[in-house]
């Protein structure tokens, strides 16, 4: 059986004064000040942004690819390279993004000859078998 973030943490917490759930919101920016992540910038789906301030500490978990994404795009990354794509760098912390790279995917298409059978034929019922 599946077993979700959801289940597994929101539902036990979902009675919790001190948790608020915000739905179609992307956080935008970590916010700092001297050094120190105090809180993030949000965007709603009408493009409205707001800051929400963190009282003790902020989490980050936004993937192998939208934590290091969004930490640069906050200026917590490699100073030079944060330089050279325009964003102000805020820490210098060189390791951010350093070993992320995407695993691409190759697609081959192809066609067979006559009276062979390939997986697309499997939506003809008379092909299923095989």
């Amino acid at each position: 059986m599946r077993f979700g973030s959801a289940e597994a943490y929101l539902a036990p917490a979902g009675r919790r004064p001190n948790l608020t759930v915000l739905t179609n919101t992307l956080v935008t920016r970590i916010l700092t000040e001297g050094g120190r992540a105090v809180g993030v910038e949000v965007s709603d789906r009408h493009g409205h942004t707001r800051r929400i301030n963190a009282h003790a500490e902020v989490i980050l978990s936004g993937g192998a690819f939208n934590t290091p994404a969004l930490l640069q795009y906050s200026g917590i990354g490699p100073a030079e390279f944060l330089r050279s794509v325009g964003v102000p760098p805020v820490v210098d912390l060189p390791a951010v993004g350093e070993n992320l790279m995407e695993h691409p995917l190759v697609y081959i298409t192809y066609e067979l000859t006559g009276g062979h059978v390939g997986i697309t034929d499997v939506e003809r019922r008379k092909y299923l078998a095989q």
